[in-house]
């Protein structure tokens, strides 16, 4: 994953700093305080997953095995058990190649997705294929879109549709790849038609940047059929009404870091890209958490000084609630892998860098807090 990114996931001490990052007047600012640790076995056939993992409502964590080609299912408590592992095949009836990333809807409906394949599986509780559905209408050109298969974008369904983010069949570097509507994909689950929805919004459109910007994350709001787009190198939020595709946009700026300086000009060498890229802070991912109704955007600081050198990074978490309103953040110095966080029960949990053991995955637990 660092060679694909170019990027150091590592924080180290929570920092609380509401006070210093003053939320919008009239809110009610919220903290985040630590509660306990929570660890989990993992055996010599499976690495700690930095990312691709899913927290069900049974109180079982389901992780992506690349290895494997597996989902894994386990209790999501201290020392919690591997309760069910499913291979799934690569090739044959019931192959669906290397999975990207997945979406457990039922125990006995699970939505997967080979980007490269343009193709997403239904597959039962016995990883045996029901379904399969093309995004492809077409020849791949410059009017299709890749699913995104970088782990800052999840699969999200709503109201009988599954949601992804992708990534434009064009060369991130020219102008015509921010013109088009195929930054995200609406899939019809009973009719298996889809459809481009949304594009990238003005500031993609008025500058330039480095390639590793076009990735991008998504939280569906369901009460508000709503969807919360947030792109690496944007500063605010687009929120789009999922019925008439209206989009407005919010300030949701990390405490950490101001406006993301865009490239002087387009730059085509990937290895000089790629470098430029990693000299600048970015954005995440984003989440909705369903009890307390708020948004948490995470951010990341430089990986690399302008000199080309590694240097300590910085993540934040900033909260907005449902009238996208900023009402806290919370900053991470190492060690907290955020992108891997989750909320469950009223709780935050976010994935720690394990240095001293590869057996075990832990998540430090942390209770929202609103200060009166």
């Amino acid at each position: 994953m660092n060679k694909v990114y170019g990027l150091k996931f590592s924080w180290l001490v929570l920092v609380l700093i509401y006070c210093q990052y003053n939320p919008d007047e009239d809110e009610t600012p919220l903290t985040i305080e630590p509660i306990s640790t929570l660890s989990i076995p993992l055996d010599s056939l499976t690495p700690i997953p930095t990312t691709r993992t899913q927290l069900l409502d049974s109180q079982q964590l389901v992780l992506l095995n690349p290895k494997l080609n597996a989902l894994q299912f386990y209790e999501f408590k201290s020392r919690g058990r591997l309760l069910k592992r499913l291979v799934f095949a690569t090739e044959g009836e019931h192959g669906v190649g290397q999975i990207s990333k997945f979406f457990v809807h039922s125990p006995d409906s699970i939505f997967l997705l080979n980007a490269p394949q343009y193709q997403v599986y239904l597959a039962n509780a016995n990883a045996q294929i029901i379904r399969k559905y093309s995004l492809l209408k077409s020849k791949i050109g410059p009017n299709t879109g890749m699913p995104d298969p970088f782990p800052l974008s999840e699969i999200v369904t709503h109201r009988g549709k599954l949601y992804l983010a992708s990534l434009p069949d064009l060369h991130p570097a020219t102008k015509e790849y921010y013109k088009g509507k195929q930054a995200f994909i609406q899939l019809d689950i009973k009719t298996g038609d889809f459809a481009y929805l949304f594009g990238y919004p003005a500031t993609y459109q008025q500058a330039h940047f480095p390639n590793q910007f076009t990735m991008h994350s998504f939280a569906i709001i369901p009460t508000l059929d709503k969807i919360i787009h947030s792109y690496s190198a944007d500063d605010k939020i687009q929120v789009a009404d999922l019925t008439h595709q209206q989009v407005e946009e919010y300030p949701a700026n990390s405490p950490l870091f101001g406006e993301i300086a865009p490239l002087k000009s387009p730059v085509f060498d990937e290895t000089q890209n790629n470098q430029l890229g990693n000299q600048r802070p970015r954005y995440l991912n984003i989440k909705f958490d369903l009890q307390h109704k708020i948004l948490a955007r995470a951010a990341l600081t430089a990986a690399y000084d302008e000199a080309g050198h590694p240097q300590p990074t910085k993540g934040s978490l900033t909260f907005l609630n449902e009238d996208f309103k900023k009402i806290g953040a919370a900053v991470f110095e190492e060690n907290h892998l955020l992108l891997n966080f989750h909320f469950q029960a009223g709780y935050l949990y976010i994935l720690l860098e394990n240095q001293e053991s590869e057996d075990e995955m832990v998540y430090q637990q942390y209770a929202l807090r609103q200060v009166k």
